[in-house]
Order: C-alpha cells, then sequence, then structure tokens
C-alpha cells in the first residue's frame, strides 16, 4: 500500500542528525587517543598513521560523504523528487528541498569542528607490543561505537519506510555513510595488524644478528714504573 507523510521530515532529519553525531563523537573520541598515544611513543610510522586518519576524517571521507548526499540531492529518487512525481504542489516541493538541506548542513557539521595535524618528534621512540594492541583497541572500540549509530539510524529509517514510503527514498543514502566509515576502520585495523609484523619482524631481524659471546682482545698494556699520568 502506498503512503505518504510530508509531516514526518523534521524526523527524519533527526534521526540522521543523531547518526552523524554519534558517529563525530566517535571519531574525535578516537584522534584523542592516537594522539595521545603518538605522543607517549614517538614512533613515527604511529605518528604517519594518526595523521592519516585525520586525513582520512578530514579528506576523504568528507568528499566521499559529499558526493554521496550531492548525487540522492538531484537523483529522482530524492524527497524534492518524490513531492513533484505525486504533484503534491510546489508549497511540498519548497518543503522537501529545504528539509534535504538540512540534512545537508548536518553533514556538513561533522566536518566544522576540525582537528589538528599531529606534530611528534620521532627521534626517541620508545613502543612495545602492547602499544600496537592499544592502538588496535582504540579503532575497534571507534569501529564499534559507528557500527551502532549507524545500525540504530538505518533500522530506525526501516521501521518508518514500512509505514511511510517516502522515508524509503533515504535508505540507501544513511546505508551508504554507514558503510563508508565502518569499511575504513576495518582496513585501519588491518593495517594496524600488518604495523605490528613489520615492527616485530625489524627488531627480531636485527637482535638475530647479535653476535654470541665476544672474543677476549689480546691487549698487550701493562704499568711501568715511574710513569706519571696527568
Amino acid at each position: 500500500m502506498a503512503s505518504i507523510n510530508f509531516t514526518e521530515f523534521e524526523r527524519i532529519a533527526a534521526i540522521y542528525e543523531q547518526q552523524a553525531e554519534g558517529c563525530v563523537r566517535s571519531i574525535e573520541a578516537l584522534y584523542e587517543e592516537v594522539t595521545r598515544l603518538a605522543a607517549r611513543t614517538a614512533y613515527h610510522p604511529l605518528v604517519d598513521f594518526a595523521n592519516q586518519i585525520d586525513k582520512f576524517y578530514q579528506e576523504d571521507l568528507r568528499k566521499h560523504l559529499k558526493s554521496e548526499y550531492d548525487r540522492w540531492y538531484n537523483s529522482e529518487y530524492s524527497f524534492q523528487a518524490l513531492a513533484k512525481n505525486i504533484g503534491a504542489g510546489e508549497s511540498a516541493v519548497q518543503k522537501a528541498r529545504r528539509c534535504m538541506e538540512e540534512i545537508g548542513e548536518c553533514l556538513r557539521s561533522m566536518f566544522r569542528r576540525g582537528t589538528n595535524h599531529i606534530d611528534v618528534v620521532t627521534t626517541e621512540p620508545h613502543i612495545q607490543d602492547y602499544d600496537f594492541k592499544n592502538f588496535q583497541d582504540m579503532i575497534e572500540r571507534c569501529f564499534r561505537n559507528c557500527s551502532r549509530a549507524n545500525d540504530d539510524a538505518l533500522t530506525k529509517i526501516k521501521q518508518m519506510a514500512e509505514e511511510n514510503n517516502m522515508v524509503s527514498c533515504m535508505v540507501g543514502f544513511v546505508k551508504s555513510m554507514g558503510v563508508s566509515i565502518t569499511g575504513a576502520f576495518e582496513k585501519m585495523i588491518a593495517e594496524v595488524e600488518s604495523g605490528l609484523g613489520l615492527f616485530r619482524t625489524g627488531v627480531s631481524r636485527t637482535v638475530d644478528q647479535v653476535p654470541g659471546e665476544g672474543r677476549m682482545l689480546d691487549v698487550h698494556i701493562s704499568w711501568r714504573i715511574g710513569t706519571t699520568f696527568l
């Protein structure tokens, strides 16, 4: 049965805002934790990885989500396209457009607070296996929190769509955000595991070259009576 209810625009926007805010808080918490870990270990690959997370958030993710939003906004399955297709009238089309723009503003606000590039002196690194495990736990915790925010939003949107066909227009957009973020974190976790392997290999490759007990040098030095050392 076809059912359209334009009075739920604000409720839809609120669900997306909650999803975005949940992901933002999780990513910001991750970045703060990684910043502290990078400063404590002064390990260049870890500092570099942390800055790559910042780049992913501020550049790659922003660009991707904006692209997804623009595609939805200009598509034949947008809210405004629906309003036009059912002949709801210009005022309804304007209302649909304003709701979509509100969602776009919510998306932009995700990246408005920003983060800072980590600048750590790495001349004296001090790191151990546990730090990699700690780093991985941070990412996995962020992954779980973002997944929870995304799953909650998608569940609510799908439930609304069962009673209001209009909401179906947004299911793909909401799902895309979740897939993009969680997919990136899965890759990050794998990269940390790889980094630990390279770290251990580098240590063992060097330590294994250390020779056994050294031989005593045949030194011919003796004290000479009457010699004065100044």
